[in-house]
């Protein structure tokens, strides 16, 4: 059965605004008098949308797969594990773990595994950036040549060359404990680990933000929505017939003063699972999800996981007061008031 298309459940702040205005200006329009011929066909579609609609709502449970919160995690463990990237024209530098001489692939995806695979988090992490010569023409008998190093300080790399001549693409891998930032409120420190190897150029923006205090602190959550009926504590689906609203989220704005954003080329790979951090579009409006949104893969990048023991201040910002908005037909609920955002290293 064909679906009729959704509105998105997430625009970003300049999108929202063009369409509130757009509702706003259309109020008390009237519609011409030649377009009074075209009211019998909008009632018989709208007769037919119904029916479909009842039968629809009628039939869903019994198509419904229910997701049990063990599955959908162990799904989601095995997605993140799909997801391993660099940034091409990049050249980081550091100690070596293992020479790239002997040590050849023809994919950056291969040797990026490779450092991941000496970076588990059950054990010592000997690896946490790997640099590939990615350029056959560049590279010459040097392609494929997968160089393991260890950076000092993962959170800052040692970048010897980003220009665009490089014949290498590099990347991160964060292991346990490691990569970890703060979303800063005065309802608490929202600590979140970030995943280089599934958005490393969603990673890097994020990281540019530390580097100097200043430009750290103009952000900001704007949107506030629990979880309703709709989805249980674990972030699973109870109400198999509705996927929102309310989409159980929280939307801000996550901006760089001290830089020109240019937006941030797509980089899907994990799902959206319960404390996924995304952003919207090409950024800089992102979203922190409350719930298992698997409908939303692979629209959104997915750059960072909010710690489970941190969920409870999400849960806290969704209580906060709001008031109730329509963005190109999707009911939304704004805050009242804006909650500032300071990112912060761990």
């Amino acid at each position: 059965m064909q679906h009729r298309a959704r509105p998105s459940p997430l625009l970003g702040s300049e999108e929202a605004s063009i369409a509130s205005h757009n509702v706003s200006s259309n109020l008390g329009k009237h519609a011409p008098e030649q377009d009074a011929g075209w009211r019998p066909f909008f009632i018989l579609f709208f007769i037919t949308f119904c029916t479909c609609a009842g039968v629809y709502f009628a039939l869903s449970p019994f198509f419904g797969v229910p997701m049990h919160s063990s599955t959908a995690n162990k799904h989601h463990e095995i997605h993140i594990s799909d997801c391993c990237r660099g940034t091409p024209n990049l050249e980081l530098w550091g100690p070596v773990a293992r020479s790239g001489e002997n040590h050849v692939f023809n994919s950056s995806f291969h040797c990026c595994n490779s450092c991941k695979e000496m970076c588990l988090d059950d054990g010592p992490c000997l690896c946490n950036s790997w640099v590939f010569c990615s350029d056959s023409e560049k590279c010459g008998n040097m392609f494929g040549q997968c160089w393991l190093k260890m950076q000092e300080d993962p959170l800052n790399p040692n970048v010897r060359d980003s220009s665009p001549s490089s014949m290498w693409t590099s990347g991160l891998i964060y292991g346990k404990d490691v990569g970890i930032i703060a979303f800063g409120t005065k309802h608490g420190n929202l600590r979140i680990k970030l995943l280089p190897e599934c958005a490393p150029k969603s990673v890097a923006y994020v990281l540019e933000m530390l580097k100097d205090n200043r430009c750290s602190g103009s952000s900001y959550y704007y949107r506030a929505e629990s979880r309703g009926t709709i989805w249980n504590e674990l972030g699973d689906r109870s109400n198999q017939s509705s996927i929102g609203p309310p989409y159980g989220l929280v939307q801000g704005y996550l901006e760089n003063p001290c830089s020109t954003f240019k937006g941030i080329e797509q980089e899907a790979c994990p799902k959206v699972r319960r404390g996924a951090v995304g952003w919207i579009a090409n950024g800089p409006d992102f979203f922190i999800s409350l719930a298992n949104h698997n409908e939303w893969y692979p629209k959104y990048t997915v750059f960072g996981l909010v710690l489970s023991e941190d969920l409870h201040i999400l849960e806290k910002l969704v209580e906060l007061p709001t008031t109730p908005s329509i963005w190109e037909g999707v009911h939304v609920s704004l805050l009242n008031q804006y909650v500032n955002i300071k990112v912060k290293k761990i």
